[in-house]
């Protein structure tokens, strides 16, 4: 008993000395309670402990003791503050306390603060036991959400409609808590991934809104192993909640506005090459080939490659525009001189125009021919007469 809180032991009795006062906190030992490894802040605190005397040992006092700790404080996350994990004690090494998963529950103000008025309240019971032979009820609460284009004041579900939510969110719990060991299944409890899996899973019967577990309970635990304890407060053995990688800063894009690594046109050696014009050294920007973005080329047109040729009835046909390109009208009417056999080869190989044109000015040309001979004909029979 404390100094202090009775004010009959400083007095002495009658006829005899008084009794001596003893500190109540000589005898007591300080002891350091762990948590398991799968929290990221394993220090839950301290407690005390009468100190082993005789056949009385201080570790029998501290087996089965029962803690409660905020999951904010166990994953340094504030915004777990309406969870409560409970941790018993199971092993004591020295003046370390090694705890296991006891149990979890919402906190009070958490869950008066989700009850409203014009809507189904559904609480589901749900008893399951572990790979490793842990027995647990879990107790999984939800309510109904008012549709987005619903002009009723009132969110009711209709009775079988809760009957049906109750059936599958039973079988889903189950399902996804059986196979596991009692590790594995405070991971799924404490990441939130069976409140997702119910809300997809009853989308179809009727939208839920704010879910979750409102209380676990361990009802029966297996034998006592203490390699397993131990295993479980490795924390080598967890594997952290993966929180995706960091997305590239937008200052950090390249020029070309690719990213770095990013499957495209660069090679290895960090050169870049697209249809042939460019090329990117180490270190430097576009590096230009001769002749500017279009290499020239003697005779012919543009290249499917993109390289631009410019032939002999193109050349010969004036001023280039500034498109690059020779205008159409002086580029037919240096070639139709051609002739022989190289005609049809310009023909070909020139624009696409210039067949058209070709073909109209020949018979023009053969008129005139055959009516020389008629003309010829026609002087020598006068001259005959």
């Amino acid at each position: 008993m404390a100094i202090g809180k009775n004010k009959q032991l400083g007095k002495s009795k009658k006829g005899g000395k008084g009794k001596k006062i003893i500190d109540p906190f000589k005898n007591k030992q300080k002891f350091t309670v762990r948590a398991p490894g799968y929290f990221s802040s394993r220090d839950v605190g301290s407690t005390i402990a009468t100190k082993t005397t005789g056949n009385r040992l201080s570790s029998d006092n501290l087996k089965g003791r029962v803690y409660q700790v905020s999951l904010a404080d166990l994953k340094s996350d504030e915004s777990q503050s309406f969870r409560i994990i409970k941790l018993r004690a199971e092993e004591v090494q020295e003046t370390k306390v090694l705890t296991n998963f006891y149990g979890m529950q919402l906190t009070t103000d958490k869950l008066r603060s989700l009850v409203r008025k014009w809507q189904t309240l559904i609480d589901i019971i749900v008893e399951v036991k572990t790979a490793d032979g842990y027995v647990m009820r879990v107790s999984v609460l939800a309510f109904t959400q008012r549709k987005s284009n619903q002009a009723k004041k009132t969110y009711y579900a209709q009775s079988a409609q809760v009957r049906q939510i109750r059936s599958k969110v039973s079988n889903l719990v189950r399902d996804t808590i059986a196979p596991l060991d009692i590790n594995q299944a405070v991971e799924k409890f404490l990441h939130g991934s069976i409140e997702k899996s119910i809300d997809s899973a009853t989308r179809s019967i009727y939208p839920l809104t704010n879910i979750y577990l409102r209380k676990v309970k361990v009802l029966k635990t297996p034998k006592f192993d203490l390699a397993k304890l131990m295993e479980t407060h490795t924390e080598a053995l967890f594997v952290r909640e993966d929180k995706g990688e960091k997305t590239a800063d937008p200052k950090d894009r390249r020029k070309d506005g690719r990213k770095d690594g990013a499957k495209g046109d660069f090679k290895k050696g960090g050169d870049f090459k697209k249809g042939g014009d460019f090329k990117r050294k180490e270190g430097g920007d576009f590096k230009r080939k001769e002749g500017g973005d279009f290499k020239r080329k003697e005779g012919g047109d543009f290249k499917k490659g993109g390289d631009f040729k410019r032939g002999p009835a193109a050349a010969a046909g004036g001023e280039k525009k500034e498109g690059g390109r020779p205008p159409r009208s002086e580029g037919f009417k240096s070639a139709a001189p051609a002739a022989g056999k190289d005609a049809p080869k310009t023909a070909s190989k020139g624009t696409s125009a210039a067949p058209k044109v070709a073909p109209k000015a020949a018979p023009k040309a053969a008129s005139s021919t055959t009516a020389a001979p008629k003309k010829a004909g026609q002087d020598t029979k006068s001259k005959a007469k």
